[in-house]
């Protein structure tokens, strides 16, 4: 296996082709990606229907012209990065995995507690989904312990499904905007704890790792050994002193073995280079560390063939 190292140089250089950086690459597993159409008109920047925060101008990255391009990059980036296994979730997520059958795990997109169990159960059984990732009914007002959410972790359960629920961060000004429901308050993933011991077979992560309310998230890594979180979209959103901070803490406290790489690309397939290169060059973590992160870790949790990372 090559060195993480030699996956940053290759992303910041581009001194190779697209074939070499996939043989130099170490592999990784990108547990929170999307697949959706895009929904801003033709020559708007696609980035400010998530807020002026998320336009080219605030993150340095353009997000796609078209639902084609979209995907058509996204796809090129998990190639192009050797991202071996990717929970990609949306509409368009069958889609893309009919492209990747070995790549992708496609999920829906739960935003609310509105979709039919039965149906959701049809569709796991069936092969359609093979995770429950991203699970969001934060953005329609719910609390990680709200009674109307038991039935989907009961089925997760149940059927052995990996279920990543949405805790902590939304687009700034959400609750003006697209999500008036949304509550920075549901955040603590305390509220997960009567959740985890009424479930206690759920193979469940916390999105986001639970950004900001750190000390909740740290709490929760310590009372159940069997959760794990993801770094999604805190990887290249918000300020990197932020996010190495945040991260080098879970790791002081002990949980590297349960930390797992996310890019939560919706509309921006560079936000994937970004992240990773964010990551793998954090200056605190170890050779090992960096690999669990980037990959063994999920391959543990997502139960997957213990050669993929190497």
């Amino acid at each position: 296996m090559r060195s993480a190292v030699v996956g940053v140089v290759l992303l910041t250089t581009g001194a190779v082709g697209a074939e070499d950086a996939k043989v130099l690459r170490p592999p990784i597993i990108d547990v929170h990606l999307h697949a959706q159409e895009l929904w801003a008109k033709p020559g708007e920047d696609a980035g400010m229907t998530f807020g002026p925060v998320f336009a080219k101008q605030a993150t340095g990255i353009l997000a796609a012209h078209s639902t084609a391009e979209l995907q058509q990059a996204t796809l090129a980036a998990l190639e192009r990065l050797n991202i071996v296994k990717a929970i990609v979730s949306g509409a368009l997520a069958e889609d893309y995995r009919k492209v990747h059958p070995g790549r992708i795990l496609a999920s829906p997109l739960l935003l609310s507690a509105d979709e039919p169990v039965a149906a959701l159960r049809a569709a796991f059984a069936a092969g359609r989904y093979q995770a429950l990732a991203e699970f969001a009914p934060q953005y329609a007002g719910l609390a990680p312990n709200d009674p109307r959410l038991e039935p989907y972790f009961a089925l997760a359960e149940e059927m052995d499904v990996p279920l990543g629920i949405h805790v902590g961060l939304a687009p700034p000004g959400a609750a003006y905007a697209t999500a008036p429901h949304y509550r920075m308050a549901h955040s603590s993933a305390l509220l997960l704890e009567d959740v985890l011991v009424r479930h206690p077979k759920l193979r469940l992560y916390v999105m986001h790792a639970g950004w900001p309310i750190l000390d909740d998230i740290v709490a929760l890594l310590y009372a159940h050994p069997h959760v794990y979180v993801d770094i999604a979209v805190i990887d290249w959103f918000v300020p990197q002193p932020e996010f190495y901070a945040y991260l080098r803490r879970l790791v002081e406290a002990g949980f590297s073995k349960r930390i797992m790489f996310g890019s939560d690309q919706m509309v921006w397939p560079d936000a994937i280079d970004r992240a990773v290169v964010t990551v793998e060059s954090a200056p605190f973590l170890s050779a090992e560390q960096r690999r669990d992160i980037m990959c063994r870790n999920a391959m543990r949790f997502l139960r997957l063939g213990s050669s993929l990372c190497e």
